[in-house]
Formats: C-alpha cells, sequence, structure tokens
C-alpha cells in the first residue's frame, strides 16, 4: 500500500504540473490574441487595433521564387505617437524585433527572421492619419 500511495502522489504533482503548464500557454496564447481584436487582410499577419480601418483597395501583394512584397494601408483618428506606441507594444510579442523608431518621420521599422516591415504614418486631412504598411520577406 505505502508503495501505491506514493504513486498516486507522484501521479498528482504531474498531473498539477500539466494543468498548470497547460492553463499558462493558454493564457499567454489568450493575451495575444486579445490585445489585438483584427488582423490586417492584405497581410496577415500584422494585427491593426479596432481604431484602424483598412483600405482593402490599396492592398498589393506580389509573391516570386526570391520572397514576397505586400503594401497595404489603413486610415485612422489615432495620433501618431499612439500608433507608433501600439505596434511597438504589440508586434514583439509576435515575434518582431524593432529595427528602427522615427517619432519625427513617424516611422517603424521591424524586422523577424527574413521579413522586413515598415509602418509609416501621415497627415490626410484634419485628425485623419493614414498608415502604409510595407512588407518583404526574403526566401532563402
Amino acid at each position: 500500500m505505502p508503495k501505491l500511495s506514493k504513486i498516486r502522489a507522484k501521479y498528482n504533482v504531474y498531473l498539477k504540473f500539466c494543468l498548470f503548464i497547460t492553463y499558462f500557454f493558454l493564457i499567454v496564447f489568450y493575451s495575444k490574441v486579445s490585445s489585438s481584436n483584427n488582423f490586417l487582410e492584405c497581410i496577415d499577419d500584422i494585427p491593426i487595433s479596432a481604431d484602424f480601418k483598412e483600405n482593402m483597395q490599396e492592398c498589393f501583394n506580389f509573391d516570386s521564387d526570391t520572397g514576397k512584397i505586400s503594401l497595404a494601408e489603413a486610415i485612422t483618428s489615432m495620433k501618431p505617437s499612439n500608433i507608433i506606441a501600439y505596434y511597438l507594444g504589440i508586434l514583439p510579442s509576435f515575434g518582431w524585433n524593432v529595427k528602427e523608431v522615427s517619432k519625427k518621420e513617424s516611422f517603424i521599422i521591424f524586422n523577424r527572421d527574413q521579413d522586413v516591415l515598415k509602418i509609416s504614418i501621415r497627415l490626410i486631412e484634419d485628425e485623419k492619419f493614414i498608415i502604409y504598411f510595407n512588407f518583404l520577406s526574403l526566401i532563402k
């Protein structure tokens, strides 16, 4: 009997550990998904805020044997500094590394493996901004 209770105790510890790990990964995954309401349709793994409206007429994708180029646009009334803060906060959780930030010129450059993403922001009218997403992926 004592041997059986030791086995049950080890099994209970193992089971609790597995449940904890599963719970932890679910929390991490859920926080990634819930921190962004949508993704660009044109560039499917780039999140966009609910405050952004993607302009599908300006979507451009070019695939070749050596890589992919994608261009997308979104319109928002969010200030450029808040847009930059949004992407600095969310894209690293998707594996993107910050390469360059220019708050003065309102752009950010990220890289991830063989991918490069440049996000630029321009004023188009009073309190309306356009966000340009330029994505380049090289295949090696």
